[in-house]
């Protein structure tokens, strides 16, 4: 199952989505990691970059 970035930056929240992805018996879970950095330059666009960092997920977690 593709979970992909839909986890809003929320451990918690990817972490129900994880559930219900168990719970629909997905044999597997696919999520994307991405940084703002990543994927905007911070120079060239800092408005976008800083929207996309809203989306990280920790590495904390």
């Amino acid at each position: 199952m593709e979970i992909g970035g839909n986890h809003e930056g929320d451990f918690e929240y990817a972490s129900r989505l994880t559930a219900l992805a168990i719970e629909s018996s997905a044999y597997a879970v696919k999520f994307q990691l991405n940084t703002g950095d990543t994927l905007v330059n911070s120079v060239e666009s800092p408005d976008r970059n800083a929207h996309f960092k809203k989306f990280e997920l920790g590495r904390n977690r």
